[in-house]
């Protein structure tokens, strides 16, 4: 593809970007560096067409070929399931008579969406920058989204004979397949050099679904019910913890440093990077300390108390990290100002909610406010999470057109005015107020 098509440097047009898509930085973290890209490279877009002779790669056909798979083809069924299950949340946030409780689109949201996107989107990731060979998702789907099915199965008949032994199978095969797809990140990390390229973000994923595997185990124990009544408050915060932050904040932090640039069509800032690579192995660090503050909320008062605060310290400490990855986000925003994609912009808004989130929810672990942890989980959700996986399936869903329909797409989509992003902001801010009060 040549140095013209990197997105580290020079610029590429939005085709460029969607056709290429990530094949240059994996050349670039295994090790194998691409052609250094002449000075006429150098110039303004406008000033260097897309050569002709580039087109995607493809092993199912010819570029232009109605059988070439376009990129992120292989997240298609895990996005229209996620689609489903998002769904049925919001089904069942609307409609207080429908059994299940509040809970209910919590689990339809972590279990049905977060959790099988995730997984998908890291593994994606993994084959694209490190070029390892492609994890087979037919038995990792399954185990996730039967999982998924039968907790909610499970937590909607809570009174029934088999409810407990429902969510006791469901999260063993939700944790199965997360199990599946973290031995794929270990095998890989080993099998790099230390200082590879993007390794920082290999060590991040691994470490997030660990972190899952911690949170599924504590939930499983809560659902069969063998946690005692004086430590059920204190799993059940860090069971939250250990799937929310450990395991999809720490995903998406990772994830949106070289996405997050790509989605606004810039150079990643090369102090970015640097700041990632540095800041993340704090931010896992942080929710460590964090979990393990709110567990100690089942010992006597005073032990409780410290236990709290040292929760709160590690709560700070990935809003700081969260702060650091947002900051060239938003200068790229700025500097792109009007001309911004929408993408982008939705995507760099949830990262600032989910930052506001951590912060909010440091403050209420710190003063025990507890009856508030729900609204500031419930802002992290929607307004970090849920954003970020419109942003991303915005982006991803133009990809699945054929070629030629993305090249009509592209100019509507960016005539949209930025106003359409700052919709949904004002009324997060409202829920936010609402909640809050």
């Amino acid at each position: 593809m040549r140095g013209r098509l990197t997105l580290l440097r020079g610029c590429a047009t939005r085709e460029a970007i969607a056709e290429v898509d990530l094949l240059p930085l994996a050349r670039t973290a295994t090790g194998h560096q691409p052609r250094r890209s002449r000075a006429r490279d150098h110039q303004p877009c406008r000033a260097r067409p897309l050569p002709a002779t580039v087109q995607p790669v493809s092993p199912t056909g010819p570029p232009n070929s109605s059988s070439a798979r376009t990129p992120f083809q292989t997240v298609r069924a895990d996005a229209a399931v996620a689609l489903a299950f998002g769904v049925a949340a919001i089904v069942w946030a609307t409609i207080d008579t429908l059994p299940g409780g509040r809970w209910m689109p919590v689990h339809l949201f972590t279990l049905g969406v977060l959790t099988p996107l995730i997984v998908a989107f890291s593994q994606r990731q993994l084959h694209t920058l490190f070029r390892t060979p492609p994890l087979r998702m037919a038995l990792v789907r399954a185990l996730l989204w039967s999982g998924a099915g039968l907790v909610v199965a499970g937590m909607a008949q809570p009174g029934a004979g088999w409810a407990r032994a429902a969510i006791a199978i469901g999260a063993t095969a939700s944790a199965a397949g997360v199990a599946r797809a973290t031995w794929a990140l270990h095998r890989t990390r080993r099998r790099q050099r230390d200082d590879v390229r993007f390794g920082w973000m290999l060590r991040s994923y691994e470490r997030a679904h660990l972190a899952f595997l911690l949170g599924a185990g504590l939930g499983a124990a809560l659902g069969m019910g063998l946690v005692p009544g004086g430590w059920y408050v204190a799993f059940r915060h860090a069971h939250l913890h250990a799937l929310v932050v450990g395991f999809a904040a720490v995903t998406l932090l990772a994830t949106v440093v070289l996405f997050g640039p790509m989605l606004l069509r810039a150079q990643i800032a090369p102090d970015g990077e640097v700041a990632a690579a540095r800041w993340l192995p704090r931010i896992v660090l942080g929710t460590g300390v964090a979990v393990l503050g709110l567990l100690g909320q089942g010992l006597p008062a005073q032990a409780a108390v410290a236990a709290r605060w040292l929760a709160a310290v590690g709560l700070l400490v990935v809003a700081a990290g969260a702060v650091t990855i947002l900051r060239p986000l938003l200068a790229i925003v700025r500097r792109k100002g009007q001309d911004a994609p929408l993408t982008g912009v939705l995507l760099t808004a949830a990262i600032g909610w989910l930052t506001l989130a951590l912060v909010a929810d440091a403050v209420v672990v710190a003063t025990g406010s507890w009856r508030l942890l729900d609204a500031v989980g419930l802002l992290a959700l929607l307004g970090g999470f849920a954003q970020a996986i419109t942003a991303t399936l915005l982006h991803v869903a133009t990809m699945w057109l054929p070629r030629q329909r993305r090249l009509r797409l592209y100019p509507r989509l960016d005539a949209v005015p930025l106003w359409v992003a700052a919709a949904p902001q004002v009324l997060l801010v409202w829920l936010a107020l609402r909640l809050l009060s």
